[in-house]
């Protein structure tokens, strides 16, 4: 339980108490956590609530409607070293993110990962969607390579094709890349899941 994460969209802790408060058979999480999230409240609650030895936190300067950061820009780059962390994950970030910014996040996780590290991203995928597809969710107006659900929250949910995503990750450098799924109606979002 060595691991070097990074939670992209981190929000207020969901997955680092766990992380924290993790003790099976004696046994503990002693690597280190980064937790990124655009919410500054979250980031600055987490700052204070966690052990700063193990676990960072960092305020993503992304904008968007929903997230209105004036002045901040739409390419972030994570303070933490190249080639550093074994994992780098997030739950429903890209769900949220139009083109540009998912390929900057996609390319940062690369980025940030040891040589055979993985990548673990929950996505909207138009091959495989939502049980939610036809009721909240219809992904009917196009933005570039992305679907997105409203013309005035653009971010509120965005779906990809798989295609786009598996090319995208393979030209960034991944070389083992897949979209693993849950049979037709799970409540469960699909998985981008790459190895550098």
């Amino acid at each position: 339980m060595d691991a070097n994460i990074v939670d992209i969209g981190a929000g207020c802790g969901r997955w680092s108490h766990w992380m924290r408060d993790y003790n099976f058979r004696n046994r503990r999480f002693t690597g280190t956590y980064v937790g990124v999230d655009v919410d500054g409240e979250a980031v600055d609650w987490c700052r204070r609530n966690y052990d700063g030895e193990r676990f960072r936190f960092h305020q993503s300067g992304d904008a968007s409607v929903s997230y209105d950061q004036a002045g901040w820009g739409n390419s972030y780059r994570i303070p933490e070293a190249d080639a550093a962390f074994d994992l780098v994950f997030s739950n429903s970030l890209l769900t949220h993110l139009l083109q540009t910014e998912a390929e900057n996040y996609l390319q940062e996780s690369y980025r940030l990962l040891k040589p055979h590290g993985t990548m673990m991203h929950t996505i909207f995928n138009i091959e495989h969607p939502p049980a939610t597809l036809g009721t909240r969710h219809t992904f009917s107006h196009p933005r570039g390579d992305a679907m997105i659900e409203s013309e005035t929250q653009p971010e509120a949910a965005v779906a990809y094709h798989s295609h786009f995503l598996l090319s995208l990750c393979r030209r960034i450098g991944f070389s083992a890349c897949e979209i693993i799924y849950m049979p037709s109606g799970a409540q469960h979002q699909p998985v981008l899941l790459c190895r550098k």
